[in-house]
């Protein structure tokens, strides 16, 4: 993190505050730096992450409401559907079809 600060200690802050555009990931300590060094710039978080944090809330979800359903009493059909609410429909597997079909489908 030292490093980073120290590249806006070296380009000055008349410099830092001409830079328009930003790409890093979503780490706080990065964002916090851009948001006080690059004043005037736009922060573009990289792809990478923001699809593994929607993929790691769209897993809690899924588990949670599977959990929440099985308590219930009902069948478990968000088991084992983590790749039929990822993978466009095309491309399911003929096995993954029917798990679609039961828990993915729209009407």
């Amino acid at each position: 993190m030292a490093s980073f600060e120290q590249f806006f200690t070296l380009i000055g802050k008349e410099l830092a505050e001409k830079i328009e555009f930003v790409c890093s990931d979503m780490w706080q300590p990065y964002l916090k730096v851009i948001r006080t060094r690059c004043v005037n710039a736009l922060n573009i978080l990289d792809r990478f992450h923001i699809v593994a944090k929607m993929n790691k809330a769209l897993d809690e979800v899924r588990a949670g409401e599977a959990r929440r359903l099985a308590q219930d009493g009902y069948e478990p059909v968000l088991k084992k559907s983590r790749w039929c609410l990822l993978k466009r429909k095309t491309n399911l597997t003929a096995k993954q079809r029917p798990d679609y079909a039961m828990c993915c489908a729209t009407t």
